[in-house]
């Protein structure tokens, strides 16, 4: 691939790469800051990783984002790494020095707290239990999250016991397992509902679980956003619960990186929330 080195260039990594939302979001801040750069998605097969990161210098790139599958293995090829990146075990951005050393972070936590407190109030959660489904990676994210954000109970489940119980290990005894089948009677209290699943998604089974032991006030989150309106979503506003699908997540995890590449905080417009979910239907 030739790439020109007249402007700027960031980009994102995965496999498949096709229908990622972040060349939209970066394009749009381009022009609603005149940035002059370019967004490359490349498609790595997990098995291209190591010599793409051998090859990384013809690429010209101040940085880039890091999709599945490579969050985890990408760690093994940067010279640094930050906090969040550390705890939660993964990378999703890189961003490329001077001296061309590598700094891996991870923004998914913060791009998880940042888009709840931006919809709802700051403190409508603080003091309630949190009930988290789903023990994956999006999870460890999620969980480290509402830990920093200072949440004292989270009831985490999950449908194999033995991944709750790994991070219950790492992260503590503000994790309180709640067996699968229990997981229904564990609502009564809880100030978030979170799943971090990939149930409910286009093409995979539904979140099969009954939520009517929720209390109404409490906040349905899904991290879901495609569709928009999974079938909890849709559930939990038929019964009056506050919800947030994952795409504000999504664009929310990307200021940060955009601060590291350019030095600009740019804002989370409903225009451009507006134009992701017009691309998704």
């Amino acid at each position: 691939m030739k790439i020109s080195k007249k402007i700027s260039k960031i980009g994102i990594i995965g496999y498949p790469i096709a229908h990622s939302l972040s060349p939209l979001i970066h394009q749009y801040w381009f022009e609603k800051y005149n940035v002059d750069a370019e967004y490359l998605s490349l498609e790595i097969a997990p098995d291209s990783l190591k010599s793409f990161f051998e090859d990384i210098d013809q690429y010209n790139l101040r940085g880039f984002n890091i999709t599945i599958p490579h969050k985890v293995n990408a760690l093994n090829y940067v010279d640094e790494i930050d906090q969040s990146a550390k705890t939660i075990g993964a990378i999703n951005c890189i961003t490329i020095n001077n001296n061309k050393s590598l700094l891996g972070a991870n923004y998914d936590a913060k791009g998880f707290m940042d888009s709840l407190i931006s919809n709802y109030s700051e403190n409508i959660f603080n003091k309630k239990p949190v009930i988290v489904i789903g023990a994956g990676g999006a999870s460890r994210a999620i969980l480290y999250s509402l830990i920093n954000y200072g949440i004292k109970e989270i009831r985490l489940s999950n449908r194999t016991y033995e991944k709750s119980k790994i991070l219950k290990k790492y992260f503590g005894n503000v994790i309180k397992i709640i067996p699968w089948d229990e997981k229904e009677n564990s609502l009564n209290d809880c100030g978030l509902f979170i799943n971090t699943t990939s149930q409910g998604m286009i093409g995979k089974d539904l979140l099969d679980m009954d939520i009517s032991g929720l209390p109404r006030e409490a906040i349905v989150i899904d991290l879901i956003y495609n569709p928009i309106d999974t079938d909890l979503i849709k559930r939990a506003s038929l019964r009056g619960n506050k919800t947030l699908n994952g795409l504000p997540m999504l664009v929310y995890q990307a200021v940060p990186a955009w601060e590291a590449w350019f030095g600009i905080k740019p804002d989370v417009t409903k225009e451009l929330l507006d134009l992701l979910e017009k691309a998704l239907q």
